[in-house]
C-alpha cells in the first residue's frame, strides 16, 4: 500500500549485541511514548500470550499481500520474538496491540555459546571495574531497555536465556560452577530489578521469564513445568513461560497430564498464582501438539474450563510461533493463494469444534471516550476512503488491523428481539473486500422475519458511565436499520440517518452510556431474505473540533493528536490519497502540495487538519 509511514513503520529493527544497543541509547527520546488508550487488565484469570516467531527474523514486505495477525481480541500478552539479541516490536504492532488493549513485549534472548560474552556484559555492565570472578552487579542495561521500550511505546520483555551462566573463560572446572552459581543469583536479581523498575516508570510493564537455567546451579536445563529450580526466576519476573516439551505427541489429551499438575501444585505452594504460568505449546508441533492439533495441548491446559470443571488448572497459555499457519506452506503464484492461507488461519484460531478461540473469551476494548472501528484486516491489495476504492496495490501494514466484530463474525453469537428476548433465526456474516473504509466490510444475510432483528457486533469495557455518547453505524443496503444496545439490556437507539456517498448511509443516535461491558449492535426488520454491508463503528461521548491546526515545516508535517484510530492523509492539490499513518506526523513525497488529514474512515463533514 503506498503510504507515508515513517522511517522503520512496521518494520523489524533488532539489535545483534548490546553494544549495538548502547550505540543508539544517546538518540532515545527519554519522555515515555504512552497507549492512547487503556490496556485491558491481565487479572487473575487463564490469559493467552503469543510468540510471534515468524520466518526467522520477520520478512514483512509492505509492497505484498503478506502474513497479519488478527487475534488481538483473544490475546492478552504479545510477545514479538526474534534470535536476534534484542528485539523491540515495531511501532506497527505496537500500535495494532494497544488499539485492541493488548499488552506487547520484546525479546532479550541469548543462545548459543556465542552469546556468553554479551551475557557477562549484561551482568557487570559495559564497562567492568575489575576482572574479579566477583564483578558486581551493574543495572546498566536494565535501565537501557526500559529506556527502549519507553521511547518505542512498547510493556516488557519476554527474558529468554539459553546458555549455562558459567560466561567466564577458564578451565577450572569448580571456577566455571562457582561462576555459574554467582551468576545464577545475580541474574535473578537483575530480572528483579528489570520488573520492579520498569513498573516504577511505565504504567503496563511486564516481564517473562523463559524456563531455561535453572536456580541455584546456573545450568541450561529446561524444565517443561513450574518446579523449585526455575521457579526464584518465575517469581522474580511478572510470570513464567514453561518450555513446550511438556506434552510429547503420543500423549492421551483426554486425561489429566502429570506435568500440568505438578505445575499448578508447584504456583499453589509457593503463592504464585497459577495464571502467571504460561504453558508452552509449539504451534511447529515439535516434541509437542502442534499444527491444526494444536487444540490437543489446549484440552489438557483447558484455559477455558469453569472453576468448578474438576480438570480446571487455571494455568495460563503461551502459544509459540502461530505464523505456522503461513510457513508451512507460504502462498505462492499459482499455488496456495493468500486466501486459502486466511481460510487456514481462521481454521486454526476461529472455526470449528477444535479452534483456539474456544479456549479464550474475546476480550472487549476498554473504552476511553473515543472508539471507531472498519474492522480492516493489515493486509491487502486494495484500499478503499468512503467506498471508493483509491488503491489497489498489494500491501502489509499491522498497524491498519482493526477490532474485528467477535459477537458476529465468524458467526453471530446470539439474536434478540426488541424486548431482548433470544430468538432462533439464521443469519450468516462474512468479512468481504467491498467496504466503507480500509479493505473489508461485515456482510450480514438476513433472513425474511416480521420481527425485529437485534444483531450484536463488538463489546466495549466501559470504566465509567456516561450521560450522553454518540453511537454511529455505517450501513449499506436497502434495509433500514437501527442502532442498538444489546448489554447489559436491549435499547433500540432513536437518531439520524444520513445518506452518504457510493450508496452508503450513517446512523447517528445518542444515548446514555452505562459502566461494564456494553454491547452494540444494530436492528433490523425484513420480509425477504436481504445483504447488508456493516462498514464501520464509532462510539464518542465528546464533539471534536472541526478543524485542527497542523505544523509544516518542508515536507515534514505534524498535527494535534484527534484520533487514536490512525490517519489518512490526502493532496488538495491532486485530490489524491497519500497514505495512512498511525501517529501525528508524517514526511510528504518530495513537492506535496498543501496536505489534508482525516481520521481513518471519517465521514463527508469531519474533524480535519490542513498544512
Amino acid at each position: 500500500m503506498p503510504s507515508v509511514h515513517l522511517p522503520c513503520e512496521g518494520r523489524a529493527v533488532h539489535y545483534a549485541s548490546l553494544a549495538a544497543l548502547d550505540a543508539v541509547l544517546e538518540e532515545l527520546q527519554r519522555a515515555p511514548r504512552l497507549p492512547a488508550a487503556p490496556l485491558r487488565a491481565l487479572g487473575d484469570r487463564p490469559r493467552l500470550l503469543v510468540c510471534h516467531d515468524f520466518q526467522g527474523g520477520y520478512a514483512e514486505d509492505a509492497h505484498a499481500q503478506g502474513y497479519t495477525f488478527e487475534h488481538w481480541a483473544f490475546t492478552d500478552v504479545f510477545v514479538y520474538f526474534s534470535h536476534q539479541r534484542v528485539s523491540p516490536p515495531p511501532d506497527a504492532y505496537v500500535f495494532a496491540a494497544h488499539r485492541h488493549g493488548t499488552h506487547i513485549l520484546g525479546t532479550l534472548i541469548f543462545e548459543w555459546d556465542e552469546a556468553r560474552p554479551d551475557l557477562r556484559r549484561l551482568l557487570d555492565g559495559p564497562s567492568p571495574r575489575r576482572a574479579h570472578i566477583r564483578e558486581p552487579l551493574s543495572y546498566h542495561y536494565a535501565d537501557a531497555l526500559i529506556d527502549l521500550a519507553a521511547a518505542r511505546g512498547f510493556d516488557g520483555y519476554l527474558i529468554n536465556v539459553e546458555v549455562s551462566l558459567d560466561v567466564r573463560e577458564d578451565e577450572n572446572v569448580y571456577l566455571r560452577k562457582s561462576d555459574a552459581m554467582h551468576n545464577a543469583a545475580r541474574l535473578r536479581q537483575w530480572v528483579a530489578y528489570l520488573r520492579s523498575e520498569g513498573a516504577r516508570r511505565l504504567p503496563y510493564w511486564h516481564v517473562v521469564w523463559y524456563d531455561s537455567v535453572t536456580y541455584p546451579h546456573g545450568q541450561l536445563a529446561w524444565q517443561d513445568i513450574l518446579s523449585p529450580v526455575n521457579a526464584p526466576f518465575f517469581r522474580a519476573a511478572n510470570a513464567g513461560f514453561t518450555n513446550y516439551t511438556w506434552v510429547g505427541q503420543e500423549c492421551d489429551y483426554t486425561k489429566p497430564h502429570a506435568a500440568l499438575q505438578a505445575s499448578a501444585r508447584a504456583a499453589d505452594a509457593l503463592k504464585f498464582a497459577r495464571s502467571n504460568v504460561y504453558t508452552g505449546i509449539d504451534v511447529f508441533g515439535r516434541n509437542c501438539f502442534g499444527g491444526h492439533d494444536t487444540w490437543k495441548a489446549l484440552e489438557l491446559i483447558g484455559p477455558g474450563r469453569a472453576r468448578n470443571d474438576a480438570q480446571h488448572l487455571g494455568l495460563s497459555v503461551a502459544l509459540f510461533a502461530p505464523g505456522w499457519t503461513w510457513e508451512h506452506n507460504p502462498p505462492r503464484q499459482g499455488a496456495r493463494t493468500w486466501d486459502d492461507w486466511w481460510a487456514d488461519d481462521c481454521r486454526l484460531w476461529l472455526i470449528g469444534s477444535h479452534a483456539i478461540a474456544r479456549h479464550f473469551t474475546p476480550q472487549p476494548v476498554r473504552f476511553h471516550g473515543q472508539f471507531r472501528t472498519n474492522f480492516a484486516i493489515g493486509a491487502g491489495h486494495a484500499w478503499f476512503v468512503r467506498g471508493a476504492q483509491v488503491d489497489a496495490g498489494a500491501w502489509t501494514d499491522e498497524s491498519v488491523s482493526a477490532p474485528k466484530p467477535e459477537l458476529a463474525w465468524p458467526s453471530v453469537q446470539y439474536v434478540c428481539d426488541a424486548q431482548g428476548e433470544r430468538i432462533d433465526t439464521s443469519i450468516t456474516t462474512s468479512l468481504v473486500p467491498a467496504p466503507w473504509s480500509g479493505n473489508v466490510a461485515l456482510r450480514v444475510t438476513l433472513p425474511g422475519d416480521a420481527r425485529t432483528m437485534c444483531v450484536p457486533l463488538l463489546a466495549l469495557d466501559v470504566p465509567n458511565a456516561y450521560k450522553e455518547a454518540t453511537v454511529r453505524v455505517y450501513v449499506h443496503g436497502a434495509v433500514p436499520v437501527r442502532a442498538c444496545l444489546l448489554s447489559p439490556s436491549v435499547t433500540l437507539l432513536t437518531g439520524e440517518e444520513e445518506p452518504g456517498p457510493n450508496g452508503w448511509r450513517r446512523y447517528t443516535a445518542r444515548t446514555l452510556l452505562p459502566a461494564g461491558v456494553v454491547h452494540f449492535g444494530f436492528a433490523a426488520q425484513t420480509d425477504t431474505a436481504v445483504d447488508l454491508r456493516i462498514g464501520q463503528i464509532d462510539v464518542e461521548t465528546a464533539p471534536a473540533e472541526e478543524v485542527y491546526e497542523a505544523i509544516r515545516t518542508g515536507d515534514t508535517v505534524q498535527w494535534p493528536a484527534f484520533s487514536s484510530e490512525g490517519y489518512e492523509l490526502f493532496s488538495l492539490d491532486e485530490t489524491a490519497w497519500l497514505g495512512t499513518v498511525h501517529v501525528p506526523g508524517a514526511d510528504l513525497p518530495v513537492g506535496t502540495g498543501m496536505v489534508e488529514v482525516r481520521r481513518i474512515g471519517a465521514w463527508i463533514e469531519e474533524s480535519v487538519a490542513y498544512a
